[in-house]
């Protein structure tokens, strides 16, 4: 089963990804009809992986499911929020001057701005 990955640029084709990676280009030619969400194979045009051998037995090409499990964002181990920040060195280093090692910054990385736990 193949999936719609992206179109290319006018008049190229669009990029479709097999079950087992491999990225396959096909030309807008072979396509009867194209949406965001969708492309439509032409009646007669089989989509076959040369890696594994699968073929895509139906018309419809649907666009992959989009995951964003690649992003890292930083969360609070406290609360669990995402509306953190960096404590810049500027914070740090008012902290130190003013109350030395017992500055609420020192040797701190992270601020969550919900519950204000700093680690």
């Amino acid at each position: 089963m193949f999936e719609l990955v992206d179109y290319m640029e006018e008049e190229q084709g669009a990029l479709l990804r097999c079950e087992c990676k491999r990225i396959k280009t096909i030309l807008f030619s072979d396509l009867e009809s194209r949406s965001e969400k969708y492309c439509v194979l032409k009646d007669g045009v089989e989509l076959v992986c040369s890696n594994c051998g699968r073929k895509h037995t139906d018309k419809y090409i649907p666009l992959e499911p989009q995951t964003f499990s690649h992003i890292n964002l930083p969360t609070c181990p406290t609360c669990g929020s995402t509306k953190v920040e960096k404590i810049s060195t500027g914070k740090k280093l008012v902290g130190f001057a003013a109350v030395g090692v017992f500055s609420s910054n020192f040797g701190k990385s992270m601020h969550c701005k919900q519950c204000g736990y700093k680690w």
